[in-house]
């Protein structure tokens, strides 16, 4: 099953050039994804595990900009991919809103702690306009106790 993210994306991909031309790109795109797989080296830190996570999770958008620039050159594929990554980048990020002129971090926090409160349980250990700082005692998927 293909992230929300990405659903929300194919839709504008058929939107923008078809039906059968998105499935054109977006099926070999998906098993080209499905081949390559950024891994991290045993003594790597969380932080390259996290970022090799994020590569391919985001491994498909790359194939795909790949394939409709092949298709249909820079300027098209930059048109189609700036919409499949806002409306997607507005399902991947949802719950969190821009802060605006004048707003502060501390504003901020408030809506990170809302959009936080189902997947993780943290202990908030420094708010300033500056700096946040949680103590995670739980999530889905790191069991340990961690400072971030």
């Amino acid at each position: 099953m293909l992230a929300p993210e990405y659903r929300v994306g194919l839709r504008v991909l058929r939107e923008k050039i078809g039906l059968w031309t998105a499935l054109s790109i977006a099926i070999p795109a998906f098993f080209k994804t499905l081949m390559v797989r950024h891994k991290v080296e045993e003594d790597s830190d969380k932080a390259e595990a996290t970022k090799a996570d994020l590569k391919n999770h985001f491994q498909l958008l790359a194939n795909m900009h790949q394939m409709l620039e092949k298709r249909y050159g820079k300027a098209r594929t930059d048109e189609i991919m700036k919409d499949v990554l806002l409306e997607g980048g507005n399902v991947f990020f949802r719950g969190f809103t821009k802060l605006g002129p004048g707003e502060r971090l501390g504003e901020f926090v408030e809506i990170y702690k809302a959009f936080e409160r189902n997947n993780i349980v943290f202990d908030v250990i420094e708010k300033t306009d500056k700096r946040f700082e949680i103590k995670i005692k739980r999530c889905q998927t790191n069991k340990t106790n961690e400072t971030i």
